[in-house]
């Protein structure tokens, strides 16, 4: 169920219950704490004047509840609250009823309210009650549905954080998306979201400083789609150090996944972009490129990165691919969650810092930086290249 699917005055699926049973009622009642007797003891409730057991409250609340998670979906219910007007008792037969009463949009979905209310057979309504449900929409706002359709896109480092988010709105947005990651398994994971939303995708497990490895992961890209239109590179690690504590090993390992990675990926994906005349890259850079204490090797390469993206926009440009850069700030990743470990800060602390440090008082989202990929991976940006977009919530 989407939000753009509701409208006000729609009725939900009616929902007929079988007779209620004592042992329902029993069921209810201690799932509430309510051990008062009049739900389980007929000759108790004679004696406080009912013509036997009644049925808690609880009862008929859940069973309004099952009606709006049947219809919505199990995590969708905000609010509820019910108004009891009749008692229900064993053999009871309840029918659930609701009607879409307003919808308003909110975030990535929209709020929709709803009257519930449960019917006894003799027609009276036991239980009256209104709902708040939010439900997904079914193209976030800011997004432009179609926008990628027929175009093929490859993402690395896709497994997580910054990568998944991109390849996920590539493929919200209409493209097959190849989704690579130097472990298999969250790629294959983020692949399978993708599909079970009725995406086209396909999982490889790629180590971008391998040419072999890089070469083969486009081929198969080509003879699975038949094109590839779009790449993003986002595959990267993070090795930190002082300068006088920094190894070989950790500036090799930073600098080839960032640098030589990006360029073996653009060179091997340009020779299918040009003679097709078409295609967009961007590569992931970052404000660590303006320099970072412990970060000589990285910010180093996303320095790199931005020249590198500038020398391929001239050299590519003739051909109709456009190639820019993307600098995010402080993103909520497992990248940055590594940085609060090796400086010893609390990852809510280092987030709450980082977030007062920037003019709009938030921290950045993967799909902040994903909305920024796909803008200047899509038509709207065809004369947009060589550029380095820092997204940092501020200047």
């Amino acid at each position: 169920m989407y939000f753009e699917d509701v409208r006000v005055g729609d009725p939900l699926p009616t929902i007929e219950k079988p007779p209620v049973t004592k042992v329902q009622l029993v069921q209810y009642a201690g799932a509430s704490g309510d051990f008062n007797p009049i739900h389980t003891d007929d000759e108790t409730a004679r004696r406080v004047g009912l013509d036997g057991v009644i049925a808690h409250g609880m009862l008929s609340m859940g069973f309004l509840g099952q009606l709006l998670t049947t219809w919505a979906g199990p995590e969708s219910v905000r609010r509820l609250k019910v108004r009891f007007r009749e008692m229900v008792r064993p053999g009871d037969v309840l029918t659930l009823h609701g009607t879409v009463t307003g919808a308003r949009p909110d975030g990535a979905g929209g709020l929709v309210t709803v009257e519930v209310w449960a019917e006894n057979q003799r027609g009276e309504r036991v239980t009256v009650g209104e709902a708040e449900v939010f439900l997904p929409s079914r193209t976030p706002r800011g997004a432009v549905a179609g926008r990628f359709a027929g175009r093929v896109a490859l993402v690395t480092g896709a497994g997580r954080g910054i990568g998944a988010a991109v390849a996920r709105k590539f493929a919200l947005e209409g493209a097959a998306v190849v989704v690579s990651d130097l472990d298999r398994e969250p790629a294959e994971e983020v692949a399978a979201g993708i599909t079970a939303e009725g995406g086209r995708a396909l999982a490889i497990a790629c180590d971008v400083t391998d040419r072999a490895q890089v070469e083969a992961m486009v081929e198969r890209t080509l003879a699975e789609f038949g094109r590839l239109d779009i790449l993003v590179t986002c595959a990267g690690i993070i090795r930190d150090n002082l300068i006088h504590k920094m190894t070989d090993a950790d500036w090799d390992a930073v600098i080839d996944t960032h640098l030589k990675g990006t360029f073996l990926c653009c060179q091997a994906a340009q020779r299918h972009m040009v003679p097709q005349r078409y295609g967009k890259i961007v590569v992931l850079s970052s404000t660590s490129a303006l320099g970072n204490r412990g970060q000589a090797n990285y910010s180093a390469a996303k320095a790199g990165l931005q020249g590198f993206a500038r020398t391929l926009a001239i050299e590519l440009g003739p051909f109709n691919i456009n190639v820019n850069a993307v600098a995010p700030g402080f993103v909520e990743t497992r990248m940055t969650r590594a940085v609060a470990e090796r400086i010893g800060v609390d990852y809510e602390e280092l987030k709450r810092q980082a977030a007062e440090a920037t003019p709009l008082r938030r921290v950045g989202q993967p799909e902040d930086i994903a909305n920024v990929i796909a803008f200047l991976c899509s038509d709207e940006a065809s004369y947009v290249t060589g550029q380095t977009i820092y997204v940092r919530g501020g200047p």
